[in-house]
């Protein structure tokens, strides 16, 4: 399902909020984009790079504090 997924993007309104409401975890990077606010997004990264140790953790079942928001 929804809750499942990890929705990835650099725009709050459509990238955050969207998946949000559909069920689906949602990761702010501000890599090419600088929003402010992040909004409800789950995690926030400034870099890609960064989304592979979320998804590590994520998968485990560890809890990501230090990307949180």
């Amino acid at each position: 399902g929804p809750s499942a997924a990890l929705f990835v993007g650099d725009r709050v309104r459509e990238d955050v909020e969207g998946p949000k409401r559909l069920g689906m975890r949602a990761v702010l990077t501000r890599e090419w984009r600088q929003e402010d606010d992040p909004g409800v997004a789950d995690f926030v990264i400034e870099r890609l790079g960064e989304l592979s140790p979320i998804v590590a953790r994520l998968r485990s079942g560890r809890p990501t504090p230090d990307t949180y928001n």
